[in-house]
Parts: structure tokens; C-alpha cells; sequence
């Protein structure tokens, strides 16, 4: 697996992720998923990778970022408002839309654990651009 640090802007705050390509080089476009990290902490996870080994072998890129406000990129540290959230994982869509490894037509989410479950199944809802999610371990009480 490839890996390509990168950045984009959401809402005028810079962030950071990591573009996760197949090793073997293909022509043509490929399908894309999107995963704003949830509770197991940020986007260079140890759980997170081997996720996105998986799916780079099946040929997919993988673009994983930190919300604002977390790891590396801009914003308040520590705020946690899933609306906001949820421009970030828009933002990361258009981002991708402008890679030239990716068909912008098979753009899917994924999220695992506490809003990174949840988000992606609200963004799913409200932008058309996405064609499918997985979403593991979508809610939690806080509590258990």
C-alpha cells in the first residue's frame, strides 16, 4: 500500500490525511472510500491500516483524515460537533474528486466506532455524490 500525505480546506481550516493507493499501478480510475476516523483515535491507527490494507488490495483508494481540531489539522482542539464533522468529511469528497487515480462516480464512506460510525451514514444521506457506506459500530450511549 502506497501512502501520500495530503491536505485540504474545510471551511478555511487546513486538514491532513493520508491518500492510501494500491502498490499496483493500474490504468484508469478507481473506486474511492472516505473515512473520517471515530473514538479509536486518529488517522494513522494501527486498526485503521489494516482496514485500509484490505481495501487497497481489492483496489480501492483510501482517503483517512483528521477532523479539525484533531492530530494535525486546524481548528479548536478537542471540539467534537458531528455537524462539522460532516463538512469535513464533505470537503474530503470534493477533495478526492479533484485526484486523478479516482472515479469520482464511486465514491463510498467508511466509519468505525462513535461518530466515525455515524457520520457517514448522515453525510450519505445528504450528498448524492455518495454511492455507498459501511458503517462499523455506528452509536454509542457514552455510557457503556
Amino acid at each position: 500500500m502506497k501512502n501520500e500525505q495530503v491536505s485540504f480546506y474545510s471551511e478555511g481550516a487546513k486538514l491532513k490525511g493520508i491518500l492510501r493507493l494500491p502498490e499496483e499501478t493500474v490504468s484508469g480510475r478507481r473506486p474511492a472510500i472516505v473515512q473520517g476516523p471515530g473514538w479509536l483515535g486518529l488517522m494513522d491507527s494501527k486498526l485503521y491500516e489494516r482496514y485500509h490494507r484490505s481495501f487497497t488490495e481489492a483496489g480501492y483508494a483510501v482517503l483517512v483524515f483528521d477532523y479539525r481540531g484533531f492530530g494535525d489539522s486546524e481548528g479548536e482542539k478537542g471540539l467534537i460537533l458531528p455537524q462539522l464533522q460532516a463538512e469535513d468529511i464533505r470537503n474530503a469528497i470534493t477533495y478526492l474528486e479533484t485526484r486523478p487515480e479516482v472515479d469520482s462516480r464511486r465514491i463510498g464512506l467508511f466509519g468505525s466506532g462513535g461518530t466515525g460510525g455515524a457520520n457517514p451514514i448522515y453525510v450519505a444521506a445528504i450528498d448524492h455524490r455518495v454511492k455507498c457506506v459501511v458503517s462499523n459500530y455506528a452509536f454509542a450511549s457514552g455510557r457503556e
